[in-house]
């Protein structure tokens, strides 16, 4: 945690970050989601911080991140918008939002968007840990869902997941769109975020509407913004720093070449 008298452009990094926070903050106003400003400012390692300082930075030029949205659906053809702690204002039932929102159009001009929920040292087993509200168990009786799959979501470390799902396919109906994708971001090392999805991920029909991405990897596609990669990757995914505090068999550890060993 920052000091308490920290201003918002320590922990949000650039002025596309805090400007991304202006607008979801007057976006809120009426919609479901939750912007914490004191999580905003001083816990270095929240997701919501992250999801600003990537999403909310590559909002002030959406181009740039049309390379990843290929990688989901390889008809997009022009990025819209992107938009941090947003939900459709009514008709989610669920009172949650997505962590990025990003619209895009195809060639053909259909509609379509990429529902982000995004992880960063969080634990998806300490929260939610109680069963399923009657109406999360309804919503997942549809097209949509394998037979039983409730039965198979409600649990520990699923519900997170399983929930923006569901916001996904709310919104395709609430907002008319035509193409919609689920996307889970997390650390390529984060294997509980990578098992979760997949177990989500296997409860669809399609399961192509449903899929992990790493944070190294959007990074890595992203059309320029070298100093903004060079900073973000710095502070969120180089662990060498502290790699000698992290346990011999943690993934985040570098991998040490066998001539440096001697």
């Amino acid at each position: 945690m920052l000091p308490l008298d920290v201003s918002l452009d320590v922990n949000l990094m650039t002025p596309a970050a805090r400007a991304a926070f202006h607008r979801a903050k007057s976006d809120s106003k009426g919609r479901p989601g939750m912007i914490q400003e004191d999580r905003l400012r001083r816990n270095a390692l929240s997701s919501q911080p992250l999801c600003f300082n990537l999403f909310g930075h590559l909002a002030s030029d959406p181009a740039s991140i049309l390379p990843w949205i290929r990688e989901i659906d390889d008809q997009a053809s022009i990025v819209d918008d992107i938009r941090i702690e947003w939900a459709p204002s009514t008709g989610t039932f669920s009172g949650s939002a997505f962590d990025a929102f990003v619209e895009y159009t195809t060639g053909t001009g259909e509609r379509g968007f990429v529902g982000v929920e995004c992880k960063y040292h969080e634990d998806l087993k300490a929260t939610l840990r109680k069963p399923a509200a009657q109406k999360f168990l309804e919503h997942t009786s549809s097209q949509w869902w394998r037979p039983d799959a409730a039965s198979h979501l409600d649990k520990n470390g699923l519900r997170q997941l399983w929930f923006n799902q569901l916001l996904t396919q709310a919104t395709i109906e609430i907002e008319a769109y035509d193409r919609a994708f689920g996307v889970v971001v997390a650390c390529d090392e984060d294997q509980a975020a990578r098992v979760a999805t997949a177990k989500v991920q296997e409860q669809l029909v399609d399961t192509a509407g449903l899929s992990f991405h790493s944070i190294q990897s959007i990074v890595e596609a992203v059309d320029g913004h070298d100093d903004w990669r060079r900073t973000f990757s710095e502070r969120y995914t180089d662990f060498s720093p502290i790699s000698g505090l992290l346990p011999q068999n943690d993934p985040r550890r570098p991998a040490t070449s066998k001539s440096s060993r001697g």
